[in-house]
C-alpha cells in the first residue's frame, strides 16, 4: 500500500502535461497519490497554505527534465532558492490570499447565476 500523505500537504504533478500546467492543491486529510504526483510536507517552520501558494509562484515546470515528457525530480526542488517570511506572516500572507480565493469563487459563482438569469430572462422575451 502507498504511504499516505498528511493533511495540509501540498500535492502537484511531476510529469507530463499535468506537471506543465502547474496546478498545486493542499489535502486536507491524510491521502495516497500515485506515481505521477508529487507532495510537499511542511516543516513546523511552514505554514501549509503558505507553503501551496508559495509554489504556485516558483513555475517549477522551468525546472523539469525531458522534453517529449517532462518530469520533475525530487532532489531539484531543494536547488529552488526562495526567500520565506517569518511563520506569522507566513499565516497572514496565507490567510489574505486564501481570503481573496474565496472572493473570487463567489464572484465566479455570482457571474455564472447572473448569465444563468440573463439566458432565462432572454429566453422569455424572445417567445
Amino acid at each position: 500500500t502507498a504511504p499516505l500523505i498528511p493533511s495540509g500537504a501540498t500535492v502537484f504533478a511531476k510529469i507530463g502535461e499535468g506537471l506543465r500546467r502547474e496546478r498545486f492543491r493542499m489535502t486536507t486529510q491524510e491521502t495516497a497519490i500515485d506515481n505521477n504526483l508529487m507532495a510537499a510536507i511542511p516543516r513546523r517552520t511552514c505554514d501549509p497554505r503558505f507553503l501551496c501558494y508559495l509554489l504556485s509562484t516558483l513555475g517549477i515546470s522551468d525546472f523539469a527534465a525531458g522534453s517529449a515528457l517532462p518530469y520533475l525530480r525530487q532532489s531539484t526542488l531543494q536547488y529552488i532558492e526562495c526567500r520565506v517570511p517569518s511563520l506569522t506572516a507566513q499565516g497572514a500572507i496565507g490567510q489574505v490570499l486564501g481570503a481573496l480565493d474565496d472572493k473570487i469563487a463567489a464572484n465566479t459563482s455570482l457571474v455564472a447565476a447572473a448569465d444563468e438569469l440573463a439566458q432565462t430572462i432572454y429566453q422569455q422575451l424572445i417567445k
